[in-house]
């Protein structure tokens, strides 16, 4: 179970390939419908909590938000963040990771679980410090314990847990908790992406989801730290509506100026009021963590809390813009700020209060793509740097057959300038030939826009998605990263190659 890190390294993708292909198993339970090719997708979310001693004293806690996809009876595919709260002062650290959990039930109430994962990023109380905490970024974790069910939708447990960051002072095991609650949503046929939806029995009438793309400022009120400036951010959310107008609510913001790679992952609830028929007020509160260095920012631990308002016109059925301000402060540490933004809002799936009649409702297309992804020919203010190995995951929301939008977020597993913690985040366009299921080739053209770092980056991309049946697909591109609106003091040139899976389906 404790697998040596040196020995996995880029080949642990490949292994993640050999077990995704495999048949994910419908039990009869799971075909909602199968005359319209509605399937109910099962997973799971987890939270936990560790705290890990440190080589060199002291420690670090970390909270780690997972999504656990069912592919099989006892087999999940895993993505996860994790990131401190309360030990130590390692505000901003922050990693992401891609593995595979087992989990298997040996009574009505009590599981075993175990699993294994690889992932990348980093932090420390000062940039100088971060290799010694962080080594070069990449790090394994294993692990392997029990659970127990209070609820049909609640369990908790305990596991006995692996961390290991390359060269760094985090090489330990020690006892862990979780929380788990089970999820699922309706999907349909990739292939019916925009073919109109086919009724079905008690259908929802709510607004399930919403993306945002934003523009923050992050204005600093009397900071302490070294950094003085406004962090200008680019940050990504993901609602889910539980009612008509509560949600829970994801979201990773990034910095690109005034501190580049400043990063927070924040999580909570919100509400949302209708003022008019095109206008909506959302207001949040949300929990989380980020920073950069404590001695450059101040959240101390880590632990950030986010209270946010935001303004919403509607400008066609499934677009909205933003205005959002809110106030981001740090308990533990003593960062304080205001907050203010422009953001455009998404909603893939909306629809009016209505009855079950479904006049002019379309499927949606989307697809979640995991690779592997090696920035080479890497160019740093025009000096040479050696090859940047990441872990990338895209999200991709078909607005047509041919032309799509999409979401990307990575994090480098080796080190960049001799510090761990190089990641990317970055939003686009992109067009495709139409899905045949005759044709095993969906080749795409794309063009994101976003953050690292150095600076703002473009990164245009052309590639394919093979398929191997029409759920799942081996995914491939090679492309450019550069540096945009910036000076050669703080440049960034690469051509870039990526090669991983693909999971495709579509909902109402």
């Amino acid at each position: 179970m404790f697998i040596n890190f040196m020995k996995i390294n880029k080949n642990y993708l490949f292994i993640l390939l050999f077990f995704y292909y495999q048949p994910v198993l419908k039990s009869q339970e799971q075909i909602l419908e199968k005359k319209s090719d509605l399937y109910i997708e099962n997973g799971i979310l987890q939270f936990d909590y560790t705290i890990i001693p440190l080589s060199g004293g002291g420690s670090i806690d970390l909270l780690g938000t997972h999504y656990l996809h069912k592919l099989n009876d006892w087999l999940y595919l895993g993505l996860g963040f994790n990131a401190p709260l309360f030990k130590g002062n390692y505000g901003g650290f922050m990693t992401f990771d891609l593995g595979l959990h087992a989990q298997h039930d040996i009574s009505d109430d009590l599981y075993i679980n175990a699993g294994t994962a690889l992932g990348g990023g980093g932090g420390g109380s000062s940039v100088a410090k971060s290799s010694e905490l962080s080594g070069t970024g990449g790090f394994i974790k294993s692990y392997i314990g029990v659970g127990y069910k209070i609820t049909q939708n609640l369990s908790l447990g305990a596991n006995y847990n692996y961390y290991k960051f390359k060269n760094s002072q985090i090489n330990n095991t020690q006892f862990g908790v979780f929380i788990q609650t089970p999820t699922s949503y309706i999907t349909s046929s990739y292939s019916n992406s925009s073919k109109p939806v086919r009724p079905r029995y008690n259908y929802p009438s709510k607004d399930d989801s919403m993306f945002t793309y934003e523009m923050n400022n992050i204005v600093q009120i009397n900071p302490t730290g070294t950094n003085k400036e406004i962090i200008n951010t680019i940050a990504m959310q993901y609602s889910h509506f539980i009612t008509d107008n509560t949600y829970l609510f994801l979201a990773l913001e990034v910095g690109y100026k005034g501190r580049p790679l400043y990063n927070q992952f924040i999580h909570g609830i919100g509400y949302r009021s209708l003022i008019s028929s095109q206008v909506n007020l959302y207001s949040q509160l949300g929990i989380g963590s980020g920073g950069y260095s404590p001695n450059d920012i101040d959240t101390g631990p880590g632990l950030l809390i986010y209270p946010k308002a935001t303004l919403e016109y509607s400008v066609s059925k499934k677009m909205g813009v933003a205005l959002s301000g809110g106030y981001l402060f740090a308990p533990l540490g003593t960062s304080k700020n205001y907050t203010l933004g422009l953001a455009l809002n998404y909603h893939p799936n909306k629809r009016e209060k209505r009855s079950s009649r479904l006049d002019n409702l379309t499927y949606t297309g989307f697809r979640v793509d995991v690779f592997n992804q090696t920035e080479f020919d890497v160019k740093i203010n025009n000096k040479k740097h050696k090859n940047i190995q990441l872990l990338s995951v895209q999200i991709t929301n078909l607005i047509n057959d041919y032309i799509y939008m999409t979401i990307h977020s990575n994090v480098a597993y080796t080190e960049f300038l001799g510090y761990p913690g190089y990641g990317e985040l970055l939003a686009g366009v992109g067009i495709q030939n139409k899905y045949s299921k005759s044709d095993n080739f969906q080749n795409f053209f794309q063009v994101l826009i976003g953050t690292n770092v150095q600076s703002m980056i473009v990164k245009p991309s052309i590639g394919t998605n093979y398929s191997i049946n029409e759920r799942y697909a081996i995914y491939g591109q090679i492309g450019k990263t550069l540096s945009i609106g910036t000076d050669k003091s703080s440049s960034f040139d690469a051509n870039n190659i990526g090669i991983g899976i693909t999971y495709r389906f579509s909902i109402d």
